[in-house]
């Protein structure tokens, strides 16, 4: 029975492969199974990006973004990362109403919670070459309890983020022999300087604002400028490289923004003026025009992703723009990617350096949010309904992108394209597969085109082996 059912997915895979051409833009116009209705929203539409508009010039894109944070932020100004005052006072007004918002924040203090009492990060380089789970630890801590802070002005939760940020300001270094080490702490200080700005004391701003520039800022220039020195990967030199320019390029760019109208080393406006461009050119190149695909599958999609709805939406709360940086369709298409190539029991189907996973994740809302699409944010706010928790939601959920119930297609992929799916429909009964194209060399590639994968009954009966093999 099992070969006669293997036998039978084979064949409707190849014919379902050849018939499967349609992209990610044709959900607006021809969906072919749906789960309901078109999404409603509770305010009946989606506010989408600010209308504010800049001209500027790629050359000195530092110093425009520099000159925007002092006109929308006078005064050194804060919070202006991700949280400025009005969506602070937004989510204070959700707490207690029992409404999917308040689910969010009881179970981020819940997390916040677990940080009290605890010790602070240290200096550990487990592996012999990377600091990361470090850099991880404290923005995990600064995040939670900062946020606390902000919603609550309970200053315990500020103090116990600003010893998390005073232990790695003492750091000898962020070690920026594996760079994406120093790209998440930036983020860290920045988020932490940002949110704490009003509980801290001169004297621990002045520390942060040091550490920012002598860990982050001058061993990024020596990589900006390809100066010689010790370094796992060339990672602002590749083209066109990974994942790790949003990291890196987008957490420095936050400390950037976070302290740029106090800083005295002049280097805020030169970080700017590298990272803008580069991570431009990155979305261009690693999410596909044709159906949104990511270059590095979906381990390091959500990855990317994360860094880039963070950097942007910072850009839009310190500087009311983000400039013309996700205006690009094939981020646009990008949100259905990890949607419509996952089963139905949207577990992905994975390839290159990546295992199967549910990737209903945070990035959805910010997709979902940037391009007025609800049908990409109803999935992972279906997931928060039935008890799914990452900070990250609270990053961006908003009043008006709250769903009922959307369509979705059978298929996904185009002619020319690097990934397709197909399936029979979306219950648990129903048929899928997926097949990878594309080249064999780039990021995270394993050499695996012509991977496919195959679900009946939400059992996997064909499957890339995963990110070990």
């Amino acid at each position: 029975m099992k070969k006669l059912i293997a036998v039978l997915l084979t064949a409707a895979f190849l014919l379902g492969t050849a018939a499967c051409t349609k992209t990610p833009a044709d959900v607006t116009d021809d969906t072919t199974a749906g789960s309901g209705t078109s999404a409603d929203t509770s305010s009946g539409e989606i506010t989408g990006k600010p209308e504010k508009q800049v001209e500027y010039d790629m050359a000195t894109v530092g110093k425009t973004l520099v000159d925007l944070v002092l006109e929308e932020h006078p005064n050194n100004e804060h919070p202006r990362i991700i949280f400025d005052k009005d969506r602070v006072a937004f989510w204070k007004g959700q707490i207690g109403k029992f409404s999917v918002f308040d689910k969010e924040y009881r179970a981020m203090k819940k997390a916040a919670n677990t940080f009290i009492g605890k010790d602070v990060s240290v200096y550990n380089i487990a592996d012999g070459i990377r600091l990361l789970p470090v850099s991880r630890a404290v923005l995990s801590c600064v995040i939670h309890c900062g946020l606390v802070y902000l919603l609550t002005g309970d200053v315990k939760f500020a103090e116990r983020a600003a010893e998390e940020l005073d232990a790695a300001a003492a750091f000898p270094n962020w070690n920026p022999h594996h760079f994406l080490d120093v790209g998440e702490m930036a983020n860290a200080f920045g988020i932490g300087y940002d949110w704490l700005y009003d509980y801290l004391s001169p004297e621990r701003k002045e520390a942060y604002r040091k550490a920012i520039v002598d860990f982050g800022f001058k061993p990024a220039m020596d990589d900006y400028q390809d100066k010689s020195r010790d370094r796992t990967y060339r990672w602002f030199q590749d083209t066109p490289g990974d994942n790790w320019k949003l990291v890196c390029n987008g957490g420095l760019s936050v400390a950037a923004l976070a302290i740029c109208d106090e800083d005295t080393s002049g280097l805020c406006e030169t970080i700017l003026n590298y990272a803008y461009p580069s991570n431009y050119k990155f979305i261009r190149d690693a999410y596909d025009e044709k159906d949104g695909s990511y270059v590095e599958g979906s381990t390091y999609w959500t990855y990317a992703t994360e860094y880039l709805g963070m950097y942007s939406t910072a850009l839009m709360t310190a500087c009311g723009t983000n400039l013309d940086l996700t205006d690009w369709i094939g981020l646009e298409k990008t949100g259905y990617f990890p949607i419509l190539l996952s089963s139905n029991r949207l577990v992905s189907f994975n390839f290159g350096d990546a295992d199967p996973a549910n990737m209903t994740t945070p990035e959805l809302l910010f997709l979902g949010h940037e391009f007025g699409r609800p049908d990409i944010g109803y999935f992972r706010y279906e997931r928060i309904e039935n008890a799914s928790y990452s900070i990250y939601d609270m990053f961006w959920l908003y009043p008006e992108d709250v769903f009922e119930d959307v369509e979705v297609p059978n298929d996904y992929g185009d002619v020319g394209a690097t990934n397709a799916t197909f399936r029979t429909g979306w219950e648990k009964e129903d048929i899928f597969c997926g097949i990878h194209f594309g080249k064999n060399n780039v990021p995270h590639d394993h050499s695996d085109m012509g991977t496919f994968g195959s679900d009946y009954n939400n059992v996997r009966f064909f499957a890339d082996l995963g990110a070990a093999d």
